[in-house]
C-alpha cells in the first residue's frame, strides 16, 4: 500500500515537472471570429490592403464575389500552401457560400499561425441577401 502511494506521488510529481516545460503558448493561437456583413463592408471601405479570401470553387466565384476577394478553393490539395504569401499577423477575412467551408478554413489557418481570422457570418448567401 505504501509503495503504491509513493509511486503515485512520484508519478504525479514527474507529470507536473514534464508539463511545466511543455506549456502551450496561448499567444500563438488565432482569434477566430465571425464578422457581420455590415462590419465587413466597413472594413473593405476603410482598408485598401484587406486580406479577403473566397474559399469557394471557381464556378461559384465566377457567378459573383465580394470585391476585392481572391479565390483560393478550399478543396484544392494546395489550399494551405496558397496562404504562404499572406501576412499571418494581419487580419484575414474568409467567406464561402454559407459559412461551412470558411469555418473549416479558419481552423486550418489557425494551425498555420494566422493570428486574426474573421469568417463572414452566413457566407456569400448572407452577403447577397437584402438587408
Amino acid at each position: 500500500m505504501k509503495i503504491t502511494f509513493i509511486l503515485a506521488v512520484l508519478f504525479g510529481i514527474g507529470f507536473l515537472i514534464y508539463n511545466k516545460g511543455n506549456k502551450l503558448d496561448s499567444s500563438k493561437f488565432a482569434v477566430i471570429e465571425t464578422i457581420s456583413k455590415k462590419d465587413l463592408k466597413s472594413v473593405i471601405l476603410n482598408d485598401s490592403t484587406i486580406q479577403l479570401v473566397d474559399v469557394r470553387k471557381q464556378v461559384e466565384f465566377d457567378k459573383g464575389f465580394i470585391e476585392p476577394a481572391i479565390l483560393i478553393d478550399y478543396f484544392r490539395k494546395d489550399f494551405v500552401t496558397k496562404f504562404q504569401k499572406f501576412d499571418k499577423d494581419k487580419p484575414i477575412y474568409l467567406y464561402c457560400r454559407s459559412g461551412n467551408r470558411s469555418g473549416k478554413a479558419a481552423k486550418l489557418l489557425s494551425q498555420e499561425g494566422f493570428t486574426k481570422i474573421y469568417d463572414l457570418e452566413g457566407g456569400f448567401l448572407n452577403w447577397e441577401s437584402k438587408d
